[in-house]
């Protein structure tokens, strides 16, 4: 592809309106070669991380069987694929060590935990192969599901489509009383859900490129805690399905089979103050929901994966039609686990009065303009090609890294640099910040920003969705409605209690991993 049908392709995307294996019982193989009855839900091993010895997580090589038969070198930690489900309790310290095993640099981020620069997991921190290092900290916040993924500079995107990440699981006091389902594994359930590319061989190919920069790393497959439309059997009663997007960049939208009702009950960073009903949900990538489907008739339940028409690729075959990702049968016996009709206590979603404000805005392909000629027809929309993961770069590897940019109250950032901090914030000071896109942006961009659970404001200068009122650390920003309108903007409340300075600092960046490599990422100080 030539550089100029690169700017015309560009301008055109917005025309779319413990030594333990997470996969224990899955359709997939691990490198030992054992493969596990097909349809299976692989369930990930709970493991305390915040015992007097810290919990031993390596990040390493496997092979693991995507498709029957046909073998895939992956990333995994402790195992070929993902890792085991860390759980700590607020009030204790989160006590493990990482080993890199890869032969490039690593780490791993704690994404919504609340913890210093120094322990936050961010590409300031990554060690070189046989290296390692260990992290001890104190929790404090409420319990939530949060989880970890590869974070090194131009190779966060590579190394969490290879299999770097699980989840993170906090447990308070207050929401053990509530009598929710939590029993790991049968009526409280994870499900990591992420898609993959893979070549007629069955291996999965990833490359950084002109394309993935500016799009995003889609796969045509879709997995469930690493298995293709798994079935589980859980308890009669009320089932707690704990879902992240793990996708690279891929939003979803997820309903049940039948269309029914299902409650929301907490949000990245916790429960919200109390269930919500709703019959579908978006999650952006790297965000996390707690749900409850009802399975009191003993019915088997699917959880689907819904056309997505908001997203330029997303609704490429084989997802232009809805598809099942998960069957549950709750036909075991009872746990008689409750719906709660009030969760949490949260305190007013109110920015004070004086609080700083600041404007961030996410700059997609920041050198290159979305639409070349502004006064002429609108450029064609390009069909989505997924064999563009497998193409060559036309630009180097610095080039790639500034493709995309961030501004913050106007001013250009450099994009992120191990060496610069691009702004500095009060700890314990509230902040609103506006989030918002270029001109002309259609795309959805997750906004993550480490070090804080923040509360949504505004969006659109809207109200919030009730199930959007809690603890976030991730949100999705809406664009333009076309390459000539004005994208959406989201305000949020933030504060950072923690400190974070250089050569540890904070990022703020999008959570699509290639928009992130490529440029549209920052760090900044909490001091």
């Amino acid at each position: 592809m030539k550089r100029r049908q690169i700017l015309k392709y560009s301008a055109s995307l917005p025309l779319l309106g413990g030594s333990t294996l997470l996969l224990k019982a899955c359709g997939g193989s691990g490198g030992d070669g054992g493969a596990q009855p097909k349809g299976t839900l692989p369930i990930p091993a709970l493991v305390r991380a915040d015992a007097a010895t810290p919990v031993t997580l390596k990040i390493q090589k496997g092979q693991y069987e995507f498709l029957s038969g046909k073998k895939s070198d992956t990333f995994g930690i402790n195992g070929a694929l993902l890792g085991p489900a860390l759980l700590v309790k607020s009030g204790a310290q989160f006590n493990v060590r990482v080993e890199n095993a890869l032969d490039e640099d690593s780490v791993l981020h704690w994404h919504g935990l609340l913890v210093d620069g120094g322990s936050d997991g961010g590409p300031a921190s990554a060690v070189g192969p046989g290296k390692g290092y260990a992290v001890k900290t104190a929790v404090s916040q409420p319990a939530a599901t949060l989880w970890y993924h590869a974070h090194p500079h131009m190779r966060t995107g590579f190394q969490t489509a290879m299999g770097v990440g699980g989840l993170l699981v906090v447990e308070d006091d207050a929401s053990a009383a509530l009598g929710l389902p939590h029993t790991w594994g049968e009526d409280d359930v994870p499900l990591v859900l992420q898609d993959k590319y893979l070549n007629a061989d069955g291996k999965l190919t990833y490359k950084l490129n002109h394309n993935t920069v500016g799009l995003g790393w889609f796969g045509q497959h879709m997995f469930v805690n690493g298995v293709q439309q798994p079935t589980h059997y859980a308890p009669r009663g009320w089932v707690r399905l704990r879902l992240l997007n793990a996708c690279n960049a891929r939003v979803l939208k997820l309903r049940l089979g039948d269309h029914a009702a299902f409650q929301v009950i907490a949000s990245d960073g916790g429960l919200l103050a109390a269930p919500v009903p709703v019959t579908e949900l978006v999650l952006a990538a790297a965000e996390r929901f707690e749900i409850l489907v009802d399975g009191s008739a003993g019915q088997p339940i699917e959880l689907v994966m819904a056309r997505y028409d908001e997203q330029y690729g997303a609704n490429a075959a084989p997802f232009d039609v809805d598809r099942t990702l998960l069957t549950i049968h709750p036909t075991l016996p009872a746990k008689n686990g409750l719906l709660p009709p009030l969760l949490a206590e949260l305190p007013e979603a109110q920015a004070p009065q004086g609080a700083r404000e600041r404007h961030i805005t996410f700059q997609l392909m920041g050198h290159f303009p979305i639409d070349p000629d502004p006064t002429g027809p609108l450029p064609e929309i390009w069909p989505f090609d997924f064999a563009w993961n497998e193409e060559d770069s036309v630009f180097d590897d610095h080039t790639l890294a500034h493709i995309n940019q961030i501004e913050v109250d106007g001013a250009p950032m450099e994009s992120f640099s191990l060496d610069t901090a691009g702004f500095s914030v009060p700890r314990g000071s509230y902040e609103k910040w506006r989030l918002t896109l270029r001109t002309g942006d259609v795309y959805p961009h997750p906004f993550h920003v480490h070090g804080t659970q923040f509360r949504i404001l505004a969006i659109n200068g809207g109200a919030v969705p009730a199930h959007l009122q809690g603890w976030k650390d991730t949100v999705n920003i809406p664009g333009a409605a076309n390459i000539r309108g004005e994208p959406g903007h989201v305000d949020v409340l933030v504060r950072f209690d923690h400190a974070a300075a250089m050569p540890h600092p904070y990022m703020v960046h999008c959570h699509n991993l290639e928009h992130e490599d490529g440029g549209m990422m920052l760090g900044f100080e909490a001091v």
